[in-house]
């Protein structure tokens, strides 16, 4: 499986960790939450020295914003 989708697949069995980051950009790799920012800029840099290959990125909504985890 492509740990992007096995990131897609965590993040939908555990939507209870994105509610401390609800108007945040996270970063997910190897089923986690590994960095989150107010900013995109902010997160890219708090990301870079991870030694990720690639991570899940996005914004967690507000409740007044549409959104749904696939």
């Amino acid at each position: 499986m492509d740990p992007i989708d096995s990131d897609n697949e965590w993040l939908a069995a555990h939507p209870e960790v994105l509610k401390e980051h609800i108007g945040e950009r996270i970063a997910v790799a190897q089923n986690r939450i590994v960095a989150s920012a107010a900013t995109g800029k902010e997160l890219a840099s708090k990301t870079a020295n991870l030694g990720l290959s690639r991570c899940l990125i996005f914004k967690v909504p507000r409740e007044s914003e549409n959104f749904s985890l696939l």
